[in-house]
């Protein structure tokens, strides 16, 4: 409650220039002793999420099973995101120890949680130690209000090169992309289509929502459009799916409102394990993804490695991942950010989704099988080998090396 009143009585570039005054006060007192990576033996401590049933806790533990492939030793520190996130992911929890082992932090967690994370933790967790900054962010300009932060660290890595990119516009340090390792994604046999409550005899289509992630960047109006224009008068072996979560009231009469005159709805909002939303995707027959922006793209890659055809925007991070071959890749124009949405500011740049053609491919999916069966198999393969494990481990161990063994 407290924390929803903050919000309200103080716009979100105050609150941001209130961590920055508190980093820059504090800072003297946390700034580490240089890097000796004789200090502590060759490894790697990972701190983040480590337990969070959210999309920062899931790329967490990608890292980890990165980590892990590679053969070198680490272990994991688990940060919590605050009392109202769910954190209850325990799949590394073997690897989890208060004591911080190794001469490399790779620490895993976004800029506007670094201040907290900073002020909450003993200086000894940075001295002597080479530091890492491991972030996610969704579009190619930088938040000028995060780069202070950048000075806790030696370098930053980004999973995909978009982020990447964003990143060096705003620092001479090093960084570098290190992509997920992405395995077949779990999923609970039990999770049939009648465990959903779904029909068993329509074709589905996925579209899901988090409200805890900015709507206007992922765009669900416009996959909704995109529906709607395939199936202009609805037929009785089709449907859609919406997954919402976190969504409020407001959000819901929305979705609501958007599908009028359509019986073949299905609205999610119970809170998945992530076990049950990978079986949700298996048992969708494709999946829509028209956001204007992506710093990965996840669950486009988790779709297409279980075989779920998925229509998605051609921009941003998952087109590293994706291709035209294996997936429906819309056509975009790039157009400048209208409304102040912080952090993504006005005057930044996102994508706009063809809602024409994306409309096109979610009809076809329905329509031809052979295409239908073709982008199926196509975003399986293509995906294993994008993104295995065996190449992410591999960037990852180079790097490591070249720190380490100089």
């Amino acid at each position: 409650m407290l924390r929803k009143i903050i919000k309200k009585l103080f716009p979100y570039i105050f609150r941001e220039h209130v961590r920055g005054l508190i980093f820059r006060i504090n800072y003297p007192k946390i700034k580490r002793t240089e890097t000796n990576f004789k200090t502590y033996p060759d490894g790697i401590n990972l701190i983040g999420h480590a337990r969070g049933d959210f999309g920062l806790g899931e790329s967490c533990r990608l890292v980890a099973e990165t980590i892990k492939t590679s053969g070198i030793p680490f272990t994991i520190k688990n940060t919590f995101q605050n009392k109202n996130a769910s954190e209850t992911n325990t799949s590394y929890a073997e690897y989890e120890s208060e004591e911080l082992k190794y001469n490399v932090n790779l620490i895993h967690i976004n800029p506007n949680g670094i201040v907290r994370f900073t002020l909450h933790s003993d200086r000894s967790l940075f001295d002597n130690r080479y530091n890492i900054a491991f972030w996610l962010w969704e579009l190619p300009e930088f938040p000028p209000e995060w780069v202070y932060q950048i000075r806790m660290f030696d370098e930053i890595w980004a999973p995909s090169a978009f982020v990447a990119d964003a990143i060096r516009t705003v620092t001479d340090k090093p960084v570098h992309t290190l992509p997920y390792a992405m395995r077949e994604p779990a999923t609970l046999e039990k999770c049939d289509r009648d465990y959903f409550g779904i029909p068993k005899d329509k074709f589905l289509y996925l579209m899901s929502y988090d409200g805890l992630s900015n709507s206007d960047r992922k765009n669900p109006e416009a996959a909704i459009a995109a529906y709607k224009e395939a199936f202009p008068t609805e037929l009785p072996d089709v449907g859609i799916i919406i997954k919402a979560t976190h969504a409020g009231e407001a959000e819901m009469a929305h979705f609501h409102k958007l599908m009028e005159g359509y019986e073949n709805v299905y609205i999610l909002t119970d809170s998945f394990s992530k076990e049950e939303f990978n079986s949700l995707i298996k048992c969708a027959d494709a999946h829509i993804s028209l956001h204007r922006s992506e710093g990965f793209g996840l669950v486009m890659a988790e779709a297409m490695f279980l075989g779920t055809p998925t229509v998605a925007t051609n921009w941003s991070a998952n087109a590293e991942f994706m291709s035209e071959d294996a997936c429906c890749m819309v056509p975009v124009k790039i157009i400048p950010i209208e409304k102040e949405t912080p952090p993504y500011h006005k005057g930044n740049h996102w994508a706009d989704p063809d809602v024409h053609t994306a409309a096109q491919f979610i009809r076809r999916l329905h329509d031809d099988t052979d295409f239908y069966n073709h982008k199926k198999e196509a975003a399986a393969k293509h995906i294993r080998e994008r993104l295995s494990p065996g190449l992410s481990a591999a960037i990852l161990k180079e790097r490591f090396d070249a720190l380490t063994k100089t």
